[in-house]
């Protein structure tokens, strides 16, 4: 992985455990791609890893089980997990900062205590060479998992 600069990336959005932000510099090996960085309580007094509350783990079943048998495996992208800093962190929690919506900023922050970040492609950007649309997955309730996969069953 080369070095990666703060300024090459910039907000794309957040959910309640994690911000992403899109690179928009000029290495060829990173353009398409979305760091996943996680959040903590903006008064967070405990570390995350001892707070039941707050996700910090990709439900694996649901991600290899349902959404493969969804959209077929060939249109997964893998995550990988990366090493950062906590300068990196920091750089660009101050930059992104403004762009956040208020409520998300009252409640949260980027966990800058940490030194990795996941590492994806942007699934909402189109390939290259292909006039096609792309669809984004998003599940908020783990639950739905066991809903979904006897479904899948089903129709299998």
């Amino acid at each position: 992985m080369s070095k990666m600069n703060y300024n090459d990336f910039e907000y794309k959005c957040e959910g309640n455990a994690n911000l992403v932000v899109k690179y928009s510099g000029s290495d060829h090996n990173l353009k398409g791609s979305l760091l996943r960085l996680e959040k903590t309580g903006i008064d967070s007094k405990i570390p995350d890893e001892e707070n039941p509350n707050f996700p910090r783990q990709i439900n694996k079943g649901l991600y290899h089980d349902a959404i493969r048998d969804l959209v077929g495996i060939e249109h997964i992208f893998s995550i990988k997990k990366i090493e950062t800093s906590s300068k990196f962190l920091d750089d660009i929690s101050k930059k992104v900062d403004p762009k956040r919506p208020i409520f998300r900023k009252n409640k949260t922050r980027i966990d800058t205590n940490k030194s990795t970040a996941f590492i994806t492609k942007d699934a909402t950007e189109p390939i290259q060479g292909f006039d096609a649309y792309s669809v984004e997955f998003k599940v908020f309730i783990q639950k739905l998992f066991t809903w979904q996969h006897k479904i899948i069953r089903e129709h299998k």
